[in-house]
């Protein structure tokens, strides 16, 4: 299984695991935000898990300079 295969797996599973409808998933484009927002809004995550996922993204990798 390649990462691509492994990430979509992941992203299925979370979706699943939190009762979202997988076809939030559009395997064309994954749109990593917006599932967190439609995460949001639906009450499956609540706001302060929602900020923590939103301010993971904003950081730059330690590697990164």
């Amino acid at each position: 299984m390649n990462l691509d295969e492994r990430f979509i797996d992941g992203v299925t599973e979370l979706l699943t695991t939190t009762g979202t409808p997988v076809d939030w998933l559009d395997t064309d484009k994954i749109d990593l935000k917006q599932i967190f927002v439609k995460l949001k809004e639906s009450g499956k995550m609540n706001e302060e898990v929602y900020n923590d996922v939103a301010s993971s993204f904003k950081k730059k990798p330690a590697h990164v300079e």
